[in-house]
């Protein structure tokens, strides 16, 4: 309307129902993503379907005169465009009755992808593939194909889309058992470190009548305690901070932010944590029930 100098509102928009068959990711340029939908072929030319003989002449009766003659002279309609130079005052609507379809037809603006994902099966032959995508009108001059070249060879897109995931799915659990075995190494540290802290306080305890149980059940507790004031703490905190982060990262790469929190497994990971504190007590735990007070208690 714009480039035909019209000045009237748009018309209706034109409903078009459609079957949602999925939902996925697929990449855009630039390394960013973005939302939108992908449509096949005949999907998108019933989206944008050519308005019908009398819309068009509508919309063309209803230009500026000059301002449609650049407009059919910058798409190379020079014989249409001369029609309209030539015609007399206000007989413009007249002449664009008289224009057959075939004369209408490429003056509606082509529908076509803008970008086409090939997921090629093995022994396919290529060439063949893209020439009949050249001849249903799929693949254009413009159009950028991922997975195959022009020639039908495979481009870089290929390697990545094929790429087994199977061979590096070891990667995040092996961190997870390294952090884990960390957690555990640092578990048993703080116990047996804070079993020597108190050293002193378990001699004069056993000192007063405390057996060797006893003082297994204070390391034992003690490690609890830990691990559950830990716990109550931390849990909470990379709940909310794990959330937040997803829910940014999601939004930057433009793809729905659901972040979804594990609490079964966060429970089983918090009784598991209580094991292990338990398992890291025992050599403490033994050590402090096998300590004789007056070795501990000799400088007092």
């Amino acid at each position: 309307h714009d480039a035909l100098g019209i000045d009237r509102e748009l018309p209706e928009l034109r409903e078009v129902e459609f079957e949602l068959v999925g939902i996925g990711v697929l990449p855009v340029f630039g390394g960013q993503f973005d939302i939108g939908i992908s449509l096949t072929l005949d999907g998108l030319q019933r989206a944008f379907a050519p308005p019908s003989r009398d819309d068009m002449i509508s919309v063309l009766s209803s230009a500026v005169p000059d301002r449609l003659v650049q407009v059919l002279l910058e798409m190379g309609q020079d014989e249409l465009a001369f029609e309209i130079a030539g015609a007399a005052s206000g007989a413009t609507a007249t002449v664009i009755q008289g224009w057959t379809d075939e004369q209408l037809a490429p003056l509606n603006a082509g529908v076509g992808p803008h970008a086409v994902y090939v997921d090629l099966v093995n022994d396919v032959d290529r060439p063949e593939l893209v020439a009949d995508f050249m001849e249903s009108g799929l693949l254009g001059d413009e159009t950028f194909a991922f997975g195959i070249e022009r020639d039908g060879s495979a481009i870089g897109i290929t390697d990545l889309i094929a790429l087994d995931l199977d061979d590096v799915a070891w990667i995040p659990a092996g961190m997870g058992v390294l952090m884990a075995l960390t957690t555990v190494a640092v578990l048993a540290h703080l116990i047996a470190t804070g079993a020597r802290a108190r050293r002193r306080d378990i001699a004069t305890l056993r000192a007063l009548g405390m057996i060797g149980v006893q003082s297994r059940a204070i390391i034992a507790w003690q490690a609890t305690v830990l691990v559950v004031v830990t716990a109550a703490v931390a849990l909470p905190i990379g709940v909310v901070a794990g959330r937040f982060a997803w829910s940014k990262y999601a939004e930057g790469l433009g793809v729905v932010a659901e972040p979804v929190t594990p609490w079964a497994r966060l429970a089983v990971l918090f009784g598991a944590l209580i094991v292990a504190s338990l398992i890291a007590s025992v050599l403490p735990g033994r050590a402090a029930s096998r300590m004789r007070p007056i070795e501990a208690l000799r400088s007092e």
